[in-house]
């Protein structure tokens, strides 16, 4: 028997298990998902595929996916909002008459922008209409025949015009008029440049440039036509576009040819019951994707296409009766099912008790099924309808998967052998279970489990866990040989020179659970998931194995191409069975799924790829243009279209902005793009088309801030030089000036220094000449005193030697101290100090002197009281301080008395000697060696230097942390006041 008469009888004896099924899909697309409103008043498919609809509120073009609408609002050169009429002309221009005038026409140009169309403008009386695959003029002829109705226009030059029951053939361009012969009650229609009526019984008169032209019908036309003149529009109706004629009688389609002198019709859906009582305005048939669109009154847009894919399911109320798992084909009868036989006059579920477990139906080489039923393997024989038992030992479980002899439960491995069942791996898979094995060669058997892919060699009886971690429930052997491993929730995998393979997914990851391998001969491989099935080419895949080529091409089938659900079942065996005819047979949650691979359609996007917008914060743009944009911009959308009427999981839209990177398009067909930084840039958008790219671009400028201009840069660069060379102008300005200070503070200290040292010297000279000359008159006087007494009392004068003497060594160890604390790195030792022994020494020391001059010396300090301070630096201040008052004190008292302040100590020297003027107290207080000079200088030096005792004093006391006060009147005395801390800082 040809295998086309089998396929043939396959079909017609499962049309019963089919039910209600219908073989087509439809989609309603209103003013709620993108129509601008509901009454569609025309449609028109033009060569690139894009769906054009006229509406009373606009005019939109639909890609399959989206809407674009053009109207008033934003397409300025339309002047009304209502479209009545589109067609396309022989040369594919598509025209959009004016609602305002025959005489107006608006044209798409190549880019889809809507213009005025300037050769029809030219015409005087230019008419149009529905029927209409070009633009007539009906310039120079009869005003009446131009007010007829209705009108046919063949071409621009060719039209058919009816008044009353005659109909008058027009072309404009010979001037030729000519009646056709009457055909009562006769539907009208264009074919190509045939005219043709049809007759209430079916007969047909073709009429060709006037003349008439033989024409018979078929049956099936005949049939088309017979008893529909006085059918309503909503019954019959006949659409006519472009030169072809499609038919609608009741609710059935049907596509009107003439070959070889005769009228066909073809029909192409079947019981549109959607249609019921519904009137259209227009149709418009896509021959190559087997899909209708129609346009209604007052309910939008349908969209029909044919199922590729039948499902088979029972009859029943019980929605589990239609879970299918494993089953096999059994020819003339149906599926063989664990749910009884479904196929003509057994589409209901079997109610049997004892009914074929699900999970294996296995066909043997000799055509056997084998099977198990409650824990017993049966085999049945397809010839003699017998089922046996060939052994009758119980299983621990159902038969999962057999291949050859071998057989395998849930959790063993059994061999069939001469013998009956022999266990080989008993219960060696508790933890996880098996669920497929396969033959891969004489010593190889491969088990997939719930928990990875094992390999069992045969002789050794050893397992090796060849791919882990996976849940292999695929082993497939293809044509070539090659292995591929299916896996629920891991992929897909070849098994390519030793090692696994990972396959690519598609973007959505659906393949992540790959059910059953279907080749067909076409070089495809078929994979049944949890989401859909998959077409993959099998060289592509084996490139992907490799590591080289590009990303295979998954073409995805879903429920809309006739599944009753996306979800495929898997886990069983068979997953996927063929009937020898060409057909195969998918189970799934909800029937059987059966196609034909070899001659299944894919549909690729295949029309142009086109910008159709783009806007920068709402406002449009003409992206066909190098736009400049706005530095302060925040948004640019860009709107891409290609007519796809298809899944929209095969509508593969990337761009690519900046690097090599490609991102998806959005699923609403816009490209987002926020906030740029200035530059030039091109936005790359790319199309998927099967194994090409289709590319545009979009060229576009992000003009710069003011402050990113490159004039402003040179400017501000200018500016900074000239303030850098002004700041280091000021900077060695400033330096020079400080240099000059410095210069100057310096040259003024060394003079200074030079003036006090000059004074120093002076002072000193005056200072150390005043003892040296007493001394040297105590020795004259000493020596005379020998003389003349020989000998005499010499106490006194030996005694006011001692003192000049320690004097002048006081002195010069006091100044030793006092030059050493100018220079740097001294520092003060700090010592707890008694004052009251303290001081008391210091008062022994001057005591002789004060003795031999009527002086009474005393201290008035509390005993306890402690400071901390340098006992060497305060012995030279006291001591000096003590010293000038005896030495300026004749036949009077010395006292020291000390007190407590708050965190100060308060030492007070008060003498009753002459004191000094305010001249010479003033001199002494600020230091200036000018007032000691002079007229002055006698009167301070003279006295035994206590100016440079004084500036001992001071920077003693400076360096103690201390502070010193005098008061003095002259001729009562003086008391000098030293003020020290406590504890050091």
């Amino acid at each position: 028997m040809p295998k086309w008469a089998l396929s043939l009888i396959i079909l017609l004896c499962l049309q019963e298990a089919r039910g209600q099924d219908l073989d087509y899909n439809v989609v309603q697309y209103n003013s709620e998902n993108g129509l601008p409103e509901n009454s569609v008043n025309d449609l028109l498919l033009d060569r690139n595929r894009y769906l054009w609809i006229a509406t009373q509120y606009g005019l939109a073009r639909f890609d399959g996916q989206h809407f674009r609408v053009y109207n008033t609002s934003n397409t300025p050169v339309l002047k009304s909002n209502r479209v009545t009429v589109l067609f396309e002309t022989k040369d594919h221009r598509i025209l959009i008459p004016s609602t305002f005038g025959d005489s107006v026409l608006y044209e798409v140009t190549r880019d889809y922008v809507i213009r005025k169309d300037t050769t029809g403008a030219r015409l005087k009386r230019t008419v149009v209409n529905d029927h209409s695959t070009g633009v007539f003029d009906f310039a120079g002829m009869p005003v009446s025949l131009a007010r007829g109705h209705p009108k046919w226009i063949i071409n621009e030059h060719e039209a058919v015009v009816a008044q009353g029951h005659d109909y008058f053939y027009l072309n404009n361009q010979t001037g030729a008029i000519t009646l056709l012969p009457a055909v009562a009650n006769a539907r009208a229609c264009v074919i190509g440049d045939l005219f043709v009526l049809v007759r209430p019984d079916g007969a047909a008169n073709g009429f060709q440039n006037g003349r008439p032209v033989p024409l018979t019908a078929d049956s099936l036309a005949k049939a088309v036509f017979r008893g529909t003149e006085d059918w309503p529009d909503a019954r019959f109706f006949i659409n006519i576009k472009g030169g072809r004629s499609i038919v609608r009688r009741n609710n059935d389609i049907y596509d009107l040819r003439i070959a070889g002198g005769r009228l066909t019709a073809k029909r192409l859906f079947r019981n549109l019951s959607f249609l019921q009582n519904m009137a259209e305005y227009t149709l418009q048939y896509d021959s190559t994707e087997e899909r209708l669109f129609i346009g209604t009154l007052n309910a939008g847009l349908w969209v029909v296409t044919r199922h590729q894919f039948h499902t088979y399911a029972f009859t029943t109320s019980d929605a589990n009766n239609n879970i299918f798992e494993a089953f096999q084909w059994l020819p003339g009868r149906g599926f063989f099912t664990s749910r009884g036989i479904l196929g003509p006059g057994e589409s209901r579920p079997s109610t049997a008790p004892d009914l074929p477990n699900w999970s294996c139906f296995y066909k043997s080489p000799d055509g056997a099924l084998w099977y198990t039923r409650g824990k017993h393997l049966y085999r049945y024989d397809l010839h003699t309808r017998r089922e046996t038992e060939p052994d009758t030992m119980k299983l621990d479980d159902c038969v999962v998967s057999m291949t050859g002899s071998w057989i395998a439960t849930r959790h063993s491995l059994l061999v069939m052998g001469q013998n009956g069942l022999r266990f080989v791996l008993k219960r060696a898979f508790e933890a996880h279970h098996i669920e497929i094995i396969a033959d891969i060669s004489p010593t190889v058997l491969w088990i997939g489990t719930t928990n990875g892919l094992y390999a069992f060699d045969k002789e050794a009886g050893t397992l090796e866990n060849v791919l882990p971690k996976v849940d292999a429930r695929c082993i497939y052997k293809a044509r070539d040989g090659s292995l591929w491993v299916g896996t629920y929730g891991q992929g897909y995998y070849k098994y390519w020179k030793g090692l696994f393979r990972a396959l690519p997914l598609d973007p959505e990851h659906y393949l992540e659970a790959a059910h059953a391998f279907l080749e067909d001969h076409e070089g495809y491989f078929w994979i049944s998931t949890n989401h859909g099935l998959f077409r993959i080419r099998k060289a592509e895949l084996d490139s992907a194995a490799c590591g080289v080529g590009y990303r295979p091409l998954m073409y995805y089938f879903d429920k809309s191409c006739g599944f009753r659900t996306n979800e495929f079942n898997g886990g069983c065996q068979p997953a996927v069975v063929e009937d020898g005819a060409g057909h195969a047979f998918f189970p799934s949650m909800n029937g059987i799924v059966g196609f034909t691979p070899d001659s299944c359609r894919a549909e690729m996007a295949g029309g142009p790829l086109l910008v159709d917008g783009m806007t920068v914060d709402s406002v449009a743009l003409d992206c066909r243009k190098n736009n400049k944009i706005g530095a302060d911009f925040n948004r640019i959308v860009v709107q891409v279209s290609t007519p796809f009427y298809g899944a929209p999981e095969n509508l593969h839209e990337e761009y690519r902005l900046v690097g090599d990177t490609w991102f998806p398009v959005s699923s609403d067909g816009s490209i987002v793009i926020n906030k740029l930084p200035y530059g030039a840039y091109t936005l790359s958008i790319r199309k998927w088309n099967g194994y090409r790219f289709d590319k545009v671009h979009v060229v576009f400028r992000v003009l710069p801030h003011w402050y990113d201009e490159p004039l402003v840069w040179v400017v501000v660069l200018v500016v900074l030089f000239i303030v850098i060379l002004y700041m280091r102008y000021r900077f060695w300005r400033l330096q020079n000036l400080r240099l000059q200070r410095k210069v100057a503070e310096r040259t003024f200290d060394l003079e200074r220094s030079t003036l006090i040292k000059n004074n120093l010297i002076s002072v000193i000279m005056h200072d150390l000449r005043s003892p040296l000359h007493a001394q040297d008159l105590l020795i004259k006087t000493l020596y005379r005193q020998y003389q003349r007494a020989g000998g005499g009392d010499l106490t006194y004068i030996l005694g006011e030697l001692q003192t000049s003497s320690r004097n002048v060594v006081q002195f010069t160890s006091d100044f030793l101290v006092w030059y050493h604390s100018q220079q740097t790195g001294f520092s003060l030792m700090l010592e707890r100090v008694t004052l009251q022994p303290f001081v008391a020494q210091i008062l022994d020391f001057h005591q002789a002197a004060a003795v031999q001059k009527g002086i009474v010396l005393g201290q008035d300090i509390d005993p306890t009281l402690t400071l901390w301070t340098d006992p060497h630096l305060l012995a030279i201040v006291l001591r000096n301080i003590v010293d000038n008052a005896v030495k300026y004190t004749a036949r009077g008292s010395v006292r020291v008395h000390a007190s407590v302040s708050g965190t100060d100590v308060r030492i007070r020297v008060a003498d009753t000697g002459k004191g000094m003027s305010p001249e010479v107290l003033t001199a002494l207080v600020s230091g200036d060696t000018e007032l000691v000079s002079g007229d002055a200088a006698p009167k301070i030096s003279s006295s035994g230097g206590h100016f440079l005792g004084y500036r001992f004093i001071r920077d003693f006391i400076g360096q103690l942390g201390g502070d010193i006060a005098i008061e003095s009147a002259y001729g009562k005395g003086t008391t000098v006041t030293v003020v020290l801390p406590l504890r050091p800082a």
